[in-house]
């Protein structure tokens, strides 16, 4: 049986230039440090706190959903979509490599990638990482139109 791994992460995500995925000498976690890494080692101190049993293994998938605040003026507040930063690409990034080492080995496992930013409720993000499969996709991870 495939195994979804869930978690949810409140607070402001912020995206910068990634950091380097260093371990603590003192807890063996792995931790990120450079510009803006505070909101990345949130995310690295939750998935810890529910990892997996065992790293996942093998192409996974992964899906990011971004609960952001709603411009407060201009264009981009009246909008359903409003087209500003962050980056959701380098959202994304800092949260795939805030999971390196608790719920997989490397993010290059990753194969399928969905990044989501939606605005108003609590902010943060919601995070599903799974084993690839399982939706008709053939050996070479194409579908058939």
């Amino acid at each position: 049986v495939a195994m979804t791994w869930h978690l949810f992460v409140g607070g402001l995500p912020k995206s910068s230039r990634p950091g380097t995925i260093l371990v603590s000498k003192s807890t063996g976690r792995p931790f990120l440090r450079g510009r803006n890494t505070s909101w990345a080692n949130r995310i690295a101190a939750a998935a810890d706190a529910a990892r997996p049993a065992a790293l996942l293994e093998g192409p996974l998938e992964a899906r990011l959903v971004f609960a952001l605040p709603r411009p407060v003026s201009g264009q981009a507040a009246k909008r359903a979509h409003p087209a500003v930063r962050p980056d959701v690409e380098r959202l994304g990034s800092w949260v795939l490599d805030s999971l390196q080492g608790i719920v997989f080995r490397d993010d290059a496992q990753i194969c399928r990638l969905e990044l989501l930013k939606v605005y108003g409720g609590a902010p943060g993000v919601s995070i599903s990482v799974a084993p690839l499969g399982g939706d008709g996709a053939g050996a070479d991870g194409r579908t058939s139109p």
